[in-house]
């Protein structure tokens, strides 16, 4: 449980007039009745909203965590299969291994849903660790993190729209 949630839910009860019993359960309101005015109410119901959210979070975070390994592994193969050093240097990246990912960043975004504009990026930025062992920081390294910048806005804007219509669709 989050560390004060539960104590600033009671404090906010108790400011609305409820008396919680000794076990530390707050007694529902009587039908017809409500816990104070509505800023108080919300107070104490905010309060149980970041206790969900705070239990999403490893879920999501776990989420995160198989988009970067599976994007590792992607770029990590196109390079070994390609043999070459930056996967942009092989000679089917625009038709095929560019391609790809995008449509992987517009399925991540859908399982994703709310922080589905991060899988466009992950996806993409992913050959930033697979080409520096293959060719060290040299002094176009700078020029490398602006091309890939450029090329994740397509994969952004794709697994964000997908992580929309996943949310306006099945639900948060």
């Amino acid at each position: 449980m989050q560390p004060g949630v539960e104590g600033f839910c009671k404090a906010a009860l108790r400011r609305a007039g409820v008396r919680c019993v000794a076990g530390g359960r707050c007694p529902p309101p009587p039908p017809g009745h409500h816990y104070g005015n509505a800023r108080l109410r919300s107070e104490a119901f905010g309060a149980h909203r970041k206790l969900w959210d705070s239990t999403e979070m490893p879920i999501r975070s776990m989420r995160m965590l198989a988009v970067l390994v599976s994007a590792l592994t992607y770029w990590e193969i196109v390079s070994h299969v390609t043999g070459a050093a930056e996967p942009w240097d092989a000679s089917a990246y625009w038709r095929l291994w560019y391609p790809a990912p995008l449509a992987l960043s517009a399925l991540a975004g859908f399982w994703l849903r709310r922080h589905a504009g991060m899988a466009g990026a992950i996806l993409t930025f992913a050959q930033l660790p697979i080409m520096q062992p293959n060719t060290g920081f040299t002094g176009l390294w700078p020029l490398s993190v602006a091309m890939l910048t450029l090329l994740a806005l397509p994969a952004i804007a794709l697994s964000a729209l997908a992580g929309r219509i996943a949310t306006h669709h099945l639900g948060a």
